[in-house]
């Protein structure tokens, strides 16, 4: 597969595509939940021989996830009490950005566990509100929220690091790895290796690899 520069993926988190493509897995099968557009999948099939599922709440975006490879696209409002299993089985069951975004995490995994494979590997990223950032503003006594990032104002729930992993842990899964990660201009370029060393305080995002323990 070519390996297409990064630049066209400004919304693809490598570290999520990281974990896939160094599994060792030939051809792994891949459900991506909050798919949107299928961006990461299209990153992922440009790198590896891939099988990419998606489900998304937005017909237009899981259009654009079918133009983009996805083999099968499904319609699901995550934020709904009425989920419902999909057929399938996967290597990987990817949460890229996206359990934030849901009223009951837990309800939203618990509806797709049962189709990851025996041995299969399961990607969460959260964004992390203990960012030393938002602990210091929160401290004054502001929560500002924004049109996109950590605050953004289409999170229905919030973690630190310490809340990630005790969601995790009340999942039923066992973190195998984990790495902070921060998207900056590169005027705080500085803030990329921080996060990796100190990600409670110095991660915008936490991306966890896990399996069903």
């Amino acid at each position: 597969m070519q390996n297409t520069s990064l630049s066209r993926y400004s919304n693809v988190n490598p570290e999520v595509a990281r974990f896939i493509l160094e599994s060792g897995i030939e051809s792994p099968t891949i459900l991506d939940i909050g798919c949107w557009t299928g961006l990461l999948g299209k990153y992922l099939r440009e790198r590896t021989d891939c099988v990419v599922d998606g489900v998304d709440k937005v017909e237009d975006a899981l259009g654009k996830a079918k133009e983009n490879g996805y083999r099968n696209c499904v319609k699901m409002d995550l934020s709904c009490a009425d989920l419902h299993p999909i057929e399938g089985s996967y290597d990987f069951i990817v949460y890229a950005d996206v359990l934030e975004h849901t009223a009951d995490p837990g309800i939203v995994f618990d509806n797709f566990r049962g189709n990851l494979k025996q041995g299969g590997r399961i990607i969460i990223s959260l964004p992390n509100t203990g960012f030393i950032l938002y602990r210091l503003t929160h401290l004054l006594g502001f929560w500002n929220y924004t049109a996109g990032g950590v605050m953004d104002y289409t999170h229905l729930r919030v973690f630190t690091l310490r809340s990630m992993r005790k969601f995790l842990s009340s999942q039923g899964t066992k973190i195998i790895d984990s790495i902070g990660f921060n998207r900056v201009r590169k005027t705080f370029f500085f803030l990329k290796p921080l996060g990796r060393w100190w990600p409670g305080l110095l991660a915008m995002q936490v991306v966890f690899l896990c399996e069903l323990s």
